[in-house]
């Protein structure tokens, strides 16, 4: 479980080698207490911000940190974390094209439906 946010609003030089991590096979799991669209979003090299690059995934990458990984994380992965039969039903439906497209637009809220437990609770 790696906190990226927490570094970089403490303004700490050095992350987690996430992006080594990953490469090596290691589920890495991230935590969004802060803005999670800000963890995926991915500045230029050599940008003002290019601090929020890391941990450097890839979209679907940190989708899985966001899902899968992160219920493995806290011993839930066996019920939660991945839309397949016999998990729960826990699901935000968005309004954008793709995966690649929930970071593009900071403040903007893309949910249209949100499903907890298999019901449907808004939208």
């Amino acid at each position: 479980m790696l906190l990226p946010g927490t570094s970089f609003f403490l303004g700490m030089k050095r992350f987690a080698p996430a992006r080594k991590m990953i490469d090596a096979g290691c589920a890495v799991a991230l935590a969004t207490d802060l803005q999670p669209r800000l963890l995926v979003h991915r500045e230029p090299a050599g940008s003002r911000d290019d601090r929020l690059r890391r941990p450097r995934s890839a979209p679907i990458e940190a989708l899985a940190m966001f899902t899968r990984n992160a219920a493995y994380a806290v011993g839930l992965g066996h019920e939660v974390g991945r839309i397949a039969p016999g998990y729960r039903a826990d699901l935000l439906v968005l309004d954008v094209p793709n995966h690649r497209h929930v970071a593009y637009h900071h403040g903007v809220n893309h949910v249209t439906t949100v499903v907890h437990h298999g019901d449907v609770v808004a939208g």
